[in-house]
C-alpha cells in the first residue's frame, strides 16, 4: 500500500501529509495490526462505532433499494 500511495499521490508522500482510514473490523483493530502500523509511523484515523445514527442510509435506504431491484 505504501508503494501505491507513493505512485498515485507523490506530493502527499513527500510531505507525509496522509493517513490511513479503515473500518472497525477485527482484522483492522487487532493489536498486532495496530502495533505494526505504529511501527511504520502511519497515522490511523479513528473510525466511529457502527450506529444507526451515524449511517442511516445503510439501514433504511439500501434495503429499500434492494427490494425494488
Amino acid at each position: 500500500m505504501r508503494e501505491n500511495v507513493q505512485k498515485k499521490r507523490p506530493e502527499l508522500w513527500r510531505l507525509g501529509d496522509w493517513f490511513l482510514h479503515h473500518d472497525n473490523t477485527p482484522a483492522h483493530t487487532a493489536l498486532s495490526v495496530t502495533r505494526y502500523l505504529a511501527s511504520l509511523g502511519w497515522t490511523v484515523a479513528p473510525h466511529p462505532s457502527y450506529s444507526p445514527d451515524l449511517a442511516p442510509c445503510d439501514l433504511f435506504l439500501f434495503p429499500t433499494m434492494k427490494k425494488t431491484l
